[in-house]
């Protein structure tokens, strides 16, 4: 059981919304292992002061990681703030990519290493509170379907009680990913086709290009983060279910 080798770098975009960034920040605070660790903020068009008030809150808080921050003039999307942060993730480096609505429980990051130690394996999600594919409420999670109780966020238990240590999916939600580095070196960074910009079908894309390549894809039963859905789409007034009728369509014509 012991962690992953190679440093793990974190990657969190936000636009505006900065309460919910500094809660996601304070979250990876403790989690992280020994070892120097990073995480890249990505300022996506944010008002005036934003990222400004980022950086301030790392150091008042003084957050145990070192934190860098990339400013975006404009909203350039989910999908490229993700690949400018993951093109500073340096060789034998871990990426994780978080999206700044997400809180991670005590040993999240730590737990789900410990499954992405596979040479197999590509990446890694916890379980979660949300109505996505991780979530433990979904009635086809059948794996999951014997836990009914969510975790609390301070909950430093071991293995939860009722979910397995890790099932196998086809796809994964990149709310918080964890990707191998070797499997980020080979299947390489979210696509750029911009019908992926908001995030939505990026993850599957990626995932369809892993799983060809022979890895697999992991959800960590042990491990838990709390999700706020979709909170950047409703707080700008961004049409979600317009951008995921284009990202179907850019699934089927492109990857099928």
């Amino acid at each position: 059981d012991t962690p992953l080798e190679g440093d793990i770098v974190a990657i969190i975009p936000g636009f505006d919304c900065h309460d919910l960034t500094r809660r996601c920040l304070g979250s990876l605070d403790s989690d992280f292992w020994k070892g120097p660790t990073r995480v890249v903020y990505v300022d996506n068009g944010s008002a005036d002061g934003v990222a400004d008030g980022i950086v301030e809150f790392c150091r008042a808080e003084k957050l145990a990681f070192e934190l860098e921050v990339i400013r975006n003039r404009t909203n350039r999307g989910f999908t490229a703030a993700i690949n400018q942060g993951l093109r500073r993730v340096g060789e034998g480096q871990h990426a994780l990519i978080v999206n700044n609505d997400a809180r991670l429980a005590p040993g999240c990051v730590e737990r789900m290493a410990r499954h992405l130690r596979h040479p197999k394996a590509a990446a890694v999600n916890p379980i979660a509170d949300d109505n996505g594919e991780c979530s433990i409420q979904l009635k086809h999670n059948r794996e999951l379907a014997g836990f009914t109780q969510i975790p609390r966020l301070d909950d430093t238990s071991g293995t939860l009680e009722g979910i397995p240590r890790v099932a196998e999916r086809d796809r994964l939600p990149f709310f918080c990913t964890l990707i191998r580095n070797d499997a980020l070196e080979r299947v390489g960074l979210l696509s750029t086709d911009k019908r992926f910009a908001s995030g939505l079908g990026a993850d599957d894309e990626w995932c369809r290009r892993a799983r060809q390549l022979g890895y697999r894809l992991l959800v960590a039963g042990d491990a838990f983060a709390s999700h706020d859905h979709s909170a950047t789409f409703k707080r700008k007034g961004i049409d979600r279910k317009a951008k995921q009728r284009e990202a179907i369509k850019a699934l089927k014509t492109c990857c099928e």
